[in-house]
């Protein structure tokens, strides 16, 4: 019970809050990134909260020190959320590649498929590496 209330309220979340609403006025860029964009998780150390960075894609792998730097980090589901509104039409949005999953873990199973199946609503394509 306790997981599906959580669930309901991230939904709910997602589909309610201003964040989500101003997003929608914020013009979209015409084409997707060349090299795609970077999504990082992980949780805070202080309150387990799930906290994301979203960064431009690159060749150069990117330290933790640079993920969590805190004008990268993104601090709530609605605020990501957000972010992938913000992005073009067809971006291309890797999950944790290339790092530590002791460091960058995943959310639970039921929090990624609410982020992919957001990122599929606005036309954003996540992927998790490795899979």
């Amino acid at each position: 019970m306790k997981m599906f209330c959580l669930l309901a309220f991230v939904a709910w979340s997602f589909s309610s809050l201003p964040g989500f609403v101003h997003a929608e006025d914020t013009p979209r860029p015409a084409k997707p990134m060349m090299k795609g964009m970077e999504l990082y998780s992980w949780p805070d150390e202080k309150t387990g909260n799930w906290m994301f960075s979203l960064l431009p894609g690159t060749n150069v792998r990117k330290s933790a020190t640079q993920i969590k730097d805190p004008k990268n980090t993104i601090s709530s589901l609605t605020d990501l959320g957000a972010r992938f509104a913000r992005l073009a039409a067809g971006e291309s949005v890797i999950w944790n590649s290339g790092v530590d999953p002791k460091i960058f873990p995943l959310p639970p199973p039921d929090v990624v498929r609410l982020i992919i199946g957001y990122g599929k609503s606005k036309q954003i394509n996540v992927r998790v590496s490795g899979k």
